[in-house]
């Protein structure tokens, strides 16, 4: 009888996002949305102001452009706004890595993307402090939203060694 309540009680929480989770996932969610609605604004804006611009490679590459940067902003609104319709999250068990990538820019700018890895699946994070928290080699269980792949939360299922501790 233990064992079919405690699966419940996980069961229970897997399935839905906490209050303050899902402000988060709204503000992501308006800030998008405001976005787009500023690019479509200013398109509209340069068109009653100038007209439609003269046909050329230029015209033609810009445009391309224009769609292809609403594609993905639509499509990441959207994906955001699926998550938090569902109001649920899935979780995962598996062995964690933290990992990360660099990439610089054209003025010789690097950046670093820090991620999580459990099993294959990658998640980013947010810190270098949040990046080396995770002990490598660990048995994890995430939680997270199923659309958009974002951490919601991680805790660690096999207890860190002595050599570990701190």
């Amino acid at each position: 009888q233990n064992i079919s309540t405690i699966e419940s009680i996980k069961e229970l929480f897997d399935t839905y996002l906490a209050p303050s989770q899902m402000k988060i996932i709204h503000r992501r969610i308006i800030g998008i949305g405001l976005f787009l609605f500023g690019l479509i604004a200013i398109g509209v804006f340069q068109l009653i102001k100038f007209g439609l611009p003269e046909p050329g490679t230029k015209t033609y590459i810009l445009i391309g452009a224009s769609f292809l940067m609403f594609f993905f902003l639509g499509r990441a609104f959207f994906v955001a706004l699926k998550n938090v319709s569902e109001k649920r999250v899935e979780s995962m068990d598996g062995i964690g890595f933290s990992t990360y990538t660099t990439s610089t820019d054209n003025d010789g700018h690097e950046s670093v993307s820090y991620y999580y890895k459990i099993d294959e699946t990658r998640f980013m994070v947010h810190s270098s402090l949040a990046y080396h928290t995770l002990l490598n080699g660990h048995q994890y269980r995430v939680y997270y939203l199923p659309n958009s792949k974002v951490l919601v939360n991680i805790e660690v299922l096999e207890a860190p060694s002595a050599q570990h501790a701190i």
